[in-house]
């Protein structure tokens, strides 16, 4: 394994009437890719968002190169892509892109807005408050969010769900580029084998099976969830 940039120990979340993920040990060398699998309420959206600092964890720890993801330094490091896109809907698609600027105080907003809102296909739009914004159209722009900070680790949600084919197309070569740590959790197992380096399925929470993607199909880990 390469530099671990990500770790996970022990980490549990409970709510009142049930375990969303229990005792999840995991980690994450730089540059790698990793898809997470699993039925719907097996855990997934919860475990991203405790990798992402978003939410705090009942026991364990989550570290980013050492650091807790929630500290302001570390939470520049990691892009987001959330199952809800979050934008401010009064707000245009540059706004809401300069907003996220001004938040991390990044240099030149304007340019990298630019830049960003043209790579995902949106410079038409950049005016247009994005209430008015198609799903697909959202979801590129919460893709460009995300990474206008330019993060070293790309966490997200369910991805692809909205985004027509030229979307998806630039959200694949997104994954792992550069060098970036990605995690993300889907669905769809083919799709994910063939995007990741290593795996990590879950079942009511729990790691059913990590490892490398060569080591397991589509089919073994269907079995498992």
């Amino acid at each position: 394994m390469s530099d671990p940039i990500l770790t996970a120990r022990g980490l549990t979340k409970r709510y009142s009437h049930r375990t969303a993920i229990a005792e999840l040990d995991l980690t994450v060398g730089r540059g790698e890719t990793w898809a997470v699998f699993g039925r719907n309420g097996a855990g997934k959206s919860t475990l991203i968002r405790l990798l992402s600092g978003l939410s705090v964890p009942t026991d364990g720890l989550v570290r980013i190169a050492g650091a807790d993801p929630r500290r302001p330094g570390v939470r520049r490091r990691i892009g987001v892509v959330g199952h809800s896109t979050y934008l401010l809907g009064d707000l245009t698609a540059e706004e809401n892109l300069l907003c996220w600027c001004n938040l991390y105080g990044l240099d030149r907003p304007k340019d990298r807005v630019g830049d960003w809102l043209g790579r995902v296909g949106l410079e038409d739009y950049r005016n247009e408050r994005t209430s008015v914004l198609s799903r697909g159209q959202a979801q590129r722009l919460t893709l460009a969010r995300a990474l206008v900070p330019e993060p070293e680790i790309l966490l997200l949600d369910e991805p692809f769900t909205g985004l027509d084919l030229s979307g998806a197309a630039l959200l694949r070569e997104e994954i792992g580029k550069g060098g970036r740590t990605t995690i993300f959790a889907t669905h769809d197992v083919e799709a994910g084998l063939a995007l990741a380096d290593h795996v990590l399925a879950l079942k009511a929470g729990r790691d059913v099976h990590s490892g490398e993607s060569g080591t397991i199909g589509a089919r073994e880990v269907a079995e498992r969830l």
